[in-house]
């Protein structure tokens, strides 16, 4: 027997089922909608604060005008390497050629962060100069000519909005460092307050990561004593190293995190060791001080401590500034720290006793016209000059036959300056040039007749300087 359905009834359930697919359509879109403005709004009120901040931070007078102000006939400086990278017109043409979505989202990411960040870390491994950045990594041969170019991995994440997921692309990369994982393997290490801890290998492939923090769209709206609340309580990741602590030729992982203490990871992510600490440090560097072939651990501000965790002794000052490390006749290594204050660099030994002081001329500036920046809940604050004091320090053999020179790049924050001061070990400033970019990383490299070079990683330019 069969049944006919009178067309009309079928063009009602048409209609129904259509209905309550435009329904669906529309409770989705409403969601992500409403997701899309709660993430709108929190960037909207980070970039609105940032934005002021930074629209209003014209370039003082005295440091528009990079040039060299002293020693002029003591180095003699040349253009080692310059980034090029495409527009964001161009980027996003040859994107579309790209039918790989996550090979279009890393070259979208990388060229993007080639005009936002810069140049991070550099190493010497074995007769190669590697350089990193977020936007990837390159090696050169001591010529400066380019032999490798590498990209990092974007991490596949999953975004979940009820029972809806999409598939995007991550990559958060900061504190950028280049690591030894063997004797003959080098790696990248990255770590942040969210992002946690991220190892990768010399190709750009992730190998390792540990406690990273996830983000709700709900804390973007949170208000000031709530979003305090939490960080009290929070295990952010506040450091990281990388380096043999046993003295087998495999590098453990290291991580300092806030409200827990310092732990020690082997290759395989099984922990070793853990020292608790409410707040465990600000600097982590694994290095063999005594010259016996075992590596110790210096926690900057805090102490140095064997490889098995074990505290070796305790040290003084250190937060905040720059980290120096010497190397005697007998292979020794002291730990020193550099800051700038009132015009003037004081290096301290790990005592505290003063190893140089000299000037640091424009590494304070006087504003002509006082800023004054409003946040919301919070008593104003009054910006009068601008300081650099984002400081890299290296001790560097510029002549064969002379005593070291201390050479010193401190950044402005937030200013495209950079100040690049070499002094004598008396502390008399022999050269001074204000640069044309910030500046995050000094490498000291082989140079003719046994003397050494200095290479300076600016936000696009790399500079080699020899005497």
């Amino acid at each position: 027997m069969s049944c006919v359905v009178p067309e009309n009834t079928t063009r009602v359930k048409s209609a129904l089922v259509k209905k309550s697919h435009r329904n669906i359509l529309i409770i989705v879109l409403g969601v992500f909608l409403i997701f899309g403005g709660f993430v709108a709004y929190g960037v909207y009120r980070i970039f609105s604060f940032w934005s002021s901040v930074l629209s209003s931070r014209e370039i003082p007078a005295d440091i528009k005008e990079p040039r060299v102000l002293k020693g002029q006939e003591f180095l003699k400086k040349a253009e080692f390497f310059k980034l090029d990278h495409d527009g964001t017109l161009t980027t996003l043409k040859r994107s579309i050629g790209i039918k790989d979505e996550k090979e279009r989202q890393k070259y979208i990411k990388m060229e993007t962060a080639k005009g936002i960040y810069g140049f991070e870390d550099m190493k010497l491994v074995g007769q190669d100069i590697i350089a990193v950045g977020r936007f990837g990594s390159y090696d050169f041969d001591l010529k400066g000519r380019v032999k490798n170019r590498m990209f990092f991995d974007l991490i596949p994440e999953k975004i979940r909005i009820g029972p809806y997921e999409q598939e995007s692309y991550d990559l958060q990369l900061d504190n950028l460092r280049i690591v030894q994982l063997t004797p003959d393997r080098y790696g990248f290490l990255s770590f942040g307050l969210t992002q946690g801890v991220q190892i990768y290998d010399e190709s750009g492939h992730q190998i390792w990561t540990y406690g990273k923090e996830e983000i709700k769209a709900s804390d973007l709206l949170q208000n000031e004593r709530e979003r305090q609340a939490k960080y009290d309580k929070s295990v952010y990741v506040l450091e990281a190293a990388v380096g043999d602590l046993d003295g087998d030729g495999i590098s453990e992982y290291i991580v300092a995190r806030k409200n827990d203490g310092t732990r020690a990871f082997d290759r395989e992510g099984h922990e070793k060791w853990f020292q608790p600490d409410d707040f465990p440090s600000e600097r982590l560097e694994v290095l063999d001080l005594d010259g016996n072939g075992k590596n110790e651990i210096v926690q900057l501000g805090k102490g140095i401590r064997k490889g098995d965790g074990s505290l070796l002794r305790e040290t003084k000052g250190g937060y905040g500034k720059a980290m120096l490390l010497a190397t005697g006749n007998d292979k020794k290594i002291s730990v020193q720290y550099c800051e700038i204050d009132q015009l003037r660099l004081t290096c301290n030994g790990e005592g505290g006793d003063v190893v140089l002081s000299g000037p640091a001329p424009l590494s304070d500036v006087k504003l002509d016209k006082p800023r004054k920046l409003d946040i919301p809940g919070q008593e104003p604050i009054t910006f009068d000059k601008e300081s650099s004091n984002e400081l890299k320090a290296v001790w560097i053999r510029f002549e064969k036959d002379k005593p070291p020179y201390l050479a010193i790049v401190a950044s402005f924050i937030g200013i495209p300056r950079a100040n690049f001061y070499v002094y004598d070990p008396m502390g008399a400033l022999l050269y001074h040039e204000l640069l044309p970019e910030s500046a995050e990383t000094m490498l000291v490299v082989p140079g003719e007749n046994d003397a050494e070079q200095l290479l300076i990683g600016g936000k696009e330019t790399i500079w080699k300087y020899k005497h």
